[in-house]
């Protein structure tokens, strides 16, 4: 069982090592709290001979989890970087950005992809909130990810078609709304 003092050297150690993972204290605060909530929530936490080795691998994990985010986000959306605006898309807007993925990816696919990529939901939580399992999750998430590669590339050369479905064209709007 631990003492609070050991909890709480613990939680000093997390936190410097969350601040120089991140150079931000804002952003060390939230790592250093979805550290504590995934090492609370592991099985292993209570019986780990090292505890503390177990926070720091899962802030590392976690920070660059939340690094590679950044980068797709960047890649896959440059012209938000460039513009320095961070305003909320019109409806209108978000429809155009979701077209070409509701054209390549399935339902699932897409909703799996927004959940994980854009809402950063777990694999656990998007298989919850889906209602279907992790492994469906992780494959529709790995196909996802293919066919942005073809999106990407069918963006680039402006070949893009436009749906004639309203059925289609009614779940963009839906998704755009949401």
């Amino acid at each position: 069982m631990e003492t609070g003092l050991e909890l709480e050297e613990e939680r000093a150690a997390l936190r410097r090592y969350c601040l120089a993972l991140t150079r931000s204290a804002w952003e060390a605060e939230d790592l250093e709290q979805s550290a504590w909530c995934r090492a609370l929530a592991a099985p292993i936490w209570r019986e780990h001979a090292n505890r503390l080795a177990l926070l720091l691998r899962i802030a590392r994990n976690l920070w660059t989890d939340h690094l590679r985010r950044e980068a797709l986000r960047r890649r896959t959306m440059p012209e938000r970087e460039e513009a320095g605006a961070v305003q909320p898309a019109a409806s209108w807007e978000l429809e155009e950005l979701l077209r070409p993925l509701e054209l390549r990816l399935s339902p699932l696919q897409l909703s799996v992809w927004l959940l994980r990529e854009v809402m950063d939901r777990s694999i656990r939580e998007t298989a919850e909130l889906l209602l279907t399992t992790e492994g469906a999750v992780k494959a529709a998430f790995h196909r996802a990810r293919r066919s942005l590669d073809v999106v990407r590339r069918d963006l680039q050369a402006g070949g893009l078609r436009e749906p004639s479905d309203e059925a289609l064209l009614a779940r963009l709007r839906g998704l755009a709304a949401a």
